[in-house]
């Protein structure tokens, strides 16, 4: 299905709309944020008038959203639930620096679900990992 100018008009309207109540705030106060009316927050969230670029700029800076999300592309939100935190980070790298075979019991245990099938299975899976236990720290 093609999107239009319309179509993402009208998702980055829905879109501011939602982001200032949910934020509680008014159109009032909205407006005294991004330096308009409150008149023209109404206009904008009703899709009488398209704000201009540096409005949304502000918009999207002031919620901590990506541009690309106001207007439907990008579906993940804000901005700092899509880039990783500093610890998030330091796992992902202590990550890549193990051996290939523990990476893949990372894999395994973290996003197929597996079951150990026996006692002796489990046991050596922590073992592997145990003897790399102090790099973590």
């Amino acid at each position: 299905m093609k999107k239009t100018i319309q179509d993402a008009m009208r998702l980055m309207t829905y879109h501011m709309r939602t982001l200032r109540i949910n934020h509680h705030m008014t159109q009032k106060q909205m407006a005294s944020v991004l330096n308009v009316s409150a008149q023209s927050i109404s206009a904008y969230e009703n899709g009488v008038i398209r704000p201009d670029i540096e409005v949304i700029m502000r918009y999207a800076e002031y919620f901590k959203v990506d541009i690309t999300y106001l207007m439907g592309i990008n579906l993940y939100g804000a901005i700092h639930d899509v880039l990783p935190t500093q610890t998030e980070a330091q796992m992902f790298m202590a990550y890549r620096r193990r051996p290939a075979w523990m990476r893949k019991v990372i894999r395994e245990l973290c996003f197929n679900g597996t079951k150990y099938r026996t006692q002796d299975e489990e046991q050596d899976y922590a073992m592997m990992l145990s003897d790399y236990d102090g790099e973590y720290k």
